[in-house]
């Protein structure tokens, strides 16, 4: 689950900067400043996410984050050429919010699965997968972006048109229809893990 959320969220980091400076013509800055959105909110959710864990079902706490990752991957499907800047916002803290909801107490149910012993050879593949989605999720989102721009023209695509934005917009889309389908596969096995602590 952390390997998969975290392959999704590196799809946001490495697409809007092309939707924001090449696609919508913002400076840099402007964009910079959009996408910080993320990174605050997951700032401010996190200790509140754990300190909530503590006091209540981590399964649970979980589980609202992965669903309010699903929302903001479904937000990203909704952008087009006139979105507006504080849309794209919202979907960002949406996002940035659900992470740290979902890293926090997801961390701790990972370190309660083993001895205490292990505990610190559970902590390093915990952040193994989170460097290997960092990686995973850097490839695929320019992989997927770049083979569906090419295949819709027909031609090998390794950088934006200028000339042809609506072939980027496409190529946008389709990469974030497969991150929504990485994280339904979360939100499954949230759900899965959530029943089976209820029943047990």
């Amino acid at each position: 689950m952390a390997l998969f959320n975290f392959t999704v969220a590196m799809f946001s980091s490495i697409l809007l900067p092309f939707y924001l400076q090449d696609f919508r013509n913002y400076a840099p800055g402007v964009a910079g400043m959009i996408m910080m959105a993320y990174p605050a909110a997951m700032l401010i959710a996190s200790p509140l996410a754990g300190s909530a864990a503590d006091k209540m079902d981590k399964e649970i706490v979980t589980f609202v984050g992965i669903s309010g990752i699903v929302l903001s991957q479904l937000g990203y499907l909704l952008i087009n050429p006139h979105s507006e800047p504080w849309v794209i916002v919202v979907i960002l803290l949406i996002q940035g919010m659900s992470m740290g909801i979902f890293q926090s107490p997801n961390n701790a149910l990972i370190m309660e699965t083993v001895e205490r012993k292990y505990l610190g050879i559970a902590g390093s593949v915990n952040s193994l997968a989170r460097n290997m989605a960092f990686v995973l999720g850097t490839s695929l989102a320019t992989l997927i972006l770049f083979t569906a721009m090419s295949n819709q023209l027909g031609y090998k695509v390794t950088t934006y048109l200028t000339n042809q934005p609506d072939v980027f917009l496409h190529g946008f889309h389709v990469a974030f229809y497969f991150s929504t389908f990485l994280v339904l596969v979360t939100w499954v096995l949230g759900l899965v893990r959530l029943l089976g602590r209820k029943k047990s």
